[in-house]
């Protein structure tokens, strides 16, 4: 943006005079449709000049008007819902599986094949991808089927509208997701919208609250492909250590640790040449051993008198359960809430887990990821950036006007570009988005043009010794049509991203929304404001300069 205006502003300098002077030589009357556009244009200027004269007679009037407006704008603001990025169709996405932990990579591909046949002879279905046993890990349990739709323009549904039918209709394992295929995960190789971190030093604590997250979840519409990273019910040999007979026979239990490692860890113990290869060699009981709790009892540690020992003789071995991952984050166990949205918002959804939240012990810890992390990242950068927007302007405008008061009245257009912006995303049902913010930064700069053409025009005309008031009657009236031309020029240029046409093109509708609603809102109220708002100035001005002579 910021190259292109320069590029516009040294063209503006050089070609355009030129070729104004060779092709603008005479003024004729024109054909019928420049003829009918200058009726319209001589009309609304007639119309606008009647009504100016009105304002100015009535500001206190129009004053009032303009705070109830911003009001309203804010109370409509605190219904507009937030993301982080829209929703696109991108004509892409995917089902992810995940058997229990003990399942084969056969017995994943049997799954994945199932879902496959079901998917791939479904209207608009081009291609369908299936991969088993993959990821950084390549956990042999998990599987993704990716399925590749036709453009937009030959398909009757949307990707999202064939998402939710497959939820519904999909012949599928308990836990299997339909998301979306993301070129890049939000943390953690994770696609989902929510991501839940839920922290605590006590697991079983810790278990009970991410349970009790995930059944208010279940129960609320909108939250979908529930699910988490915990993974119970990996089988697991428990060695539980007898103190008093390992110190008995002089077997600390830092010797039980060590020797169970060195039999079951799978450690590197020396390497092995063959002329100029290099191999690991890896020490590990055979995969039955490992399996049998009576063949690792039978495991001889070494006591403190030199006599080995059984390590059932101090130990009680146990078959159970246990997590097939753990995660861990700040020194604490972390569990991970997961879940896509259908019909909710990611800012309606944060609000929800964080009130759920509230009623946990105090001893657990909850915050954000993934896409709702960087939703409030971004809002908190969002209003940086306007406010370090606003200072340069004001201070850029003082420079130029040599004034600390008319940069004032020219940024009288900016809160109702606001108006506009937030307006136009209610009237059309779209979320306060990363692109959204972009816009509405984007008409900080745009819409701060109306206020200037009208305030340096009228302090031309008043330096001609003409009374403030004759000064906005004939300046603003001037100023009329080059303001409209560039307010429909830029509305122009936006109306193709707003129509959204084309696959993920709905990303970038929004800022195109939310900009053409600020251009449309500021200058039918700039029009008006900023002549009141100049004429008030320039009173308090006049009386305080008397009150200081005096």
């Amino acid at each position: 943006v910021a190259v292109s205006v320069m590029i516009s502003f040294f063209v503006s300098m050089t070609l355009t005079p030129m070729m104004s002077a060779k092709l603008l030589r005479h003024h004729g009357e024109g054909g019928k449709i420049a003829q009918a556009i200058e009726k319209v244009l001589r009309a609304t200027e007639a119309f606008y000049k009647r009504t100016l004269r009105w304002m100015l007679t009535h500001r206190g009037a129009m004053v009032g008007l303009a705070v109830v407006v911003l009001v309203a704008t804010f109370a409509l603001a605190g219904g507009l819902k937030s993301t982080f990025i829209p929703q696109a169709d991108r004509g892409e996405f995917k089902i992810a599986v995940e058997l229990p932990v003990d399942a084969d990579l056969e017995s994943t591909r049997r799954v994945l094949a199932d879902i496959e046949a079901q998917v791939k002879d479904l209207p608009g279905v081009r291609t369908v991808l299936t991969a088993a046993g993959g990821g950084a890990q390549e956990q042999v349990n998990k599987g993704e089927v990716i399925v590749g739709l036709a453009p937009m323009s030959e398909r009757a549904y949307t990707q999202h509208e064939m998402m939710a039918w497959l939820r519904e209709n999909l012949v599928r394992p308990a836990n299997a997701i339909v998301g979306l295929q993301e070129s890049v995960s939000m943390g953690g190789g994770r696609t989902q919208m929510i991501q839940f971190n839920v922290r605590g030093a006590d697991f079983a604590e810790l278990e009970a609250a991410a349970d009790f997250l995930l059944a208010k979840m279940r129960a609320t519409p909108g939250f979908v492909d529930i699910d988490s990273t915990y993974r119970p019910g990996k089988p697991q040999i428990d060695v539980k250590i007898d103190r008093e007979r390992a110190a008995s026979v002089g077997v600390p239990a830092a010797t039980v640790g060590t020797t169970l490692r060195a039999f079951l860890g799978g450690d590197k113990v020396t390497d092995f040449r063959q002329g100029i290869e290099t191999y690991d060699v890896v020490l590990r009981l055979p995969d039955h051993v490992r399996a049998s709790p009576e063949a690792i009892g039978a495991l001889t540690l070494r006591g403190a008198n030199g006599q080995l020992v059984e390590l059932r003789n101090i130990a009680t071995l146990e078959e159970g359960t246990g997590p097939a991952q753990i995660d861990r984050q700040s020194r604490e166990r972390q569990i991970t809430l997961l879940a896509n949205l259908e019909g909710l918002a990611l800012g309606e959804a944060m609000a929800m887990l964080e009130s759920w939240a509230e009623e946990l012990p105090p001893t657990i810890t909850t915050d954000h990821g993934g896409n709702a992390k960087n939703l409030a990242e971004s809002g908190v950068a969002f209003a940086t950036a306007i406010l370090l927007a606003i200072v340069l302007l004001y201070m850029i405008l003082a420079a130029q006007f040599e004034s600390l008061v008319h940069p004032f009245t020219i940024m009288m257009s900016l809160p109702f570009a606001v108006i506009g912006a937030v307006g136009s995303l209610v009237v059309f049902d779209l979320e306060m988005s990363l692109f959204a913010m972009i816009g509405m930064i984007m008409l900080m700069g745009l819409v701060a043009k109306n206020g200037i053409l009208l305030v340096d025009f009228t302090n031309q005309v008043r330096a001609r010794g003409v009374s403030t008031f004759e000064a906005l009657m004939e300046a603003s009236p001037l100023r009329l049509r080059p303001i409209l031309m560039t307010t429909v020029a830029m509305i122009g240029g936006m109306v193709p991203v707003a129509l959204a046409r084309g696959d993920g093109a709905e990303m970038r509708m929004p800022m195109a929304i939310a900009i053409i609603g600020g251009l449309i809102t500021s200058t039918v109220l700039t029009l008006g404001v900023v002549p009141v708002v100049y004429s008030l100035v320039d009173d308090a001005q006049a009386k305080l300069g008397r009150i200081l002579r005096r």
